[in-house]
């Protein structure tokens, strides 16, 4: 049977040596990238059970990512990137129950439940400079990102007339071992001065594959990410 991820991975690890080994010969310009990025992410879930209280895109919640990345010119116009990222998402979901049928089963009114993943990344990407001067550059990454799903934390909360009710725990056993991503993003680079530039992209990252693995209760639901970011950052030129 075709195993895309396998596939993806096998491609990820030959892009990544072949990226390392083009890097270190392109010292022109070599630089390290401090960047956080606020993010926000749309877990959007798919499931054959069109009832499902979940099916559809979860209410996303600010977080965020913390990377380093370094970066190489091939020639004034491409270059490449290879990085490390910690990543942190966060979404909620409501379930109102008051519209569903009278049952012997106690419901309350609703319940808010609230995720936290936490990612570690490694993202490699071409950089295509539309506009390169000595002091400014706007350019484009496009990249392929794995990422290590680390934890899944979660707290529920059940209102009703009389009170309110929490519970909080944690789905670490149903996290995939490595989700497989695409990203791009428009960025701007404006020097300081000869050795530290500012920069700011703003872009996208989309899951190929789910972060819930084979043991999820439900194995014909799929959750992807698609997050919408900002990264700003300082660049040090060696």
């Amino acid at each position: 049977m075709f195993n895309f991820r396998k596939l993806t991975h096998r491609f990820f690890i030959i892009l990544l040596f072949t990226l390392v080994a083009i890097g270190a010969k392109a010292q022109h310009n070599a630089r390290i990238t401090f960047k956080i990025s606020p993010m926000l992410s749309y877990l959007n879930i798919k499931n054959e059970d069109s009832a499902r209280p979940r099916e559809g895109v979860e209410t996303p919640r600010l977080g965020y990512s913390l990377g380093l990345r370094a970066e190489f010119n091939l020639d004034k116009y491409l270059g490449i990137n290879i990085g490390f990222n910690y990543e942190r998402r966060n979404n909620e979901y409501t379930v109102n129950y008051q519209d569903v049928e009278e049952t012997t089963i106690y419901l309350p009114e609703r319940t808010t439940t609230k995720y936290s993943y936490e990612f570690y990344a490694l993202p490699v990407s071409f950089k295509i400079k539309y506009f390169n001067r000595s002091k400014l550059s706007i350019y484009q990454n496009l990249g392929l990102q794995v990422s290590w799903l680390q934890s899944i934390a979660y707290e529920s909360t059940a209102y009703d007339e009389n009170n309110v009710t929490s519970l909080s725990g944690n789905y670490d056993e149903y996290a995939t071992d490595n989700i497989v991503s695409i990203f791009s993003s428009i960025g701007v680079s404006r020097k300081i001065n000869e050795k530290w530039a500012v920069i700011i992209e703003p872009g996208f990252v989309y899951n190929l594959n789910s972060v819930f693995n084979e043991k999820w209760p439900d194995d014909e639901e799929e959750q992807r990410f698609f997050d919408i970011k900002v990264d700003v950052g300082l660049s040090y030129y060696f």
